[in-house]
């Protein structure tokens, strides 16, 4: 089975939308790779309402979930792109477009989650 048809990669308009989210989801990737840093107490990773406290605290290497949902949900929005292309394009730029939010929504929440941390 082919991934990629013809009529995606002609589309120019398409194209340009999930290159820009694999790109950005590829940049997520490389910036909490390269500020995440290995510490010996507790971190804030995560902040909710619920509880008593608003900030949770955790493990440093919890703060990789985040790549891990880039990863995660740029692939999946990619394939439903491509699958939903051969049927319904302007659905399928809309879930392309979707992925890209979602990227622009992740960097600014991983900013504000490193923010939280006393060493970063």
């Amino acid at each position: 089975m082919k991934l990629v048809s013809r009529e995606f990669v002609r589309d120019r308009t398409s194209l340009i939308i999930a290159s820009s989210g694999l790109v950005l989801a590829v940049f997520n990737v490389i910036y909490i790779l390269l500020q995440v840093k290995q510490l010996d107490f507790e971190i804030p990773v995560r902040f909710s309402q619920l509880g008593a406290s608003p900030i949770e605290l955790g493990d440093w290497f919890t703060l990789y979930d985040f790549a891990v949902f880039a990863i995660v949900a740029s692939t999946i929005n990619l394939i439903l792109g491509l699958n939903l292309h051969k049927k319904n394009r302007p659905i399928a730029k809309s879930v392309l477009s979707v992925n890209v939010i979602l990227m622009i929504l992740l960097f600014i929440v991983i900013r504000a989650v490193l923010g939280l941390s006393p060493v970063s």
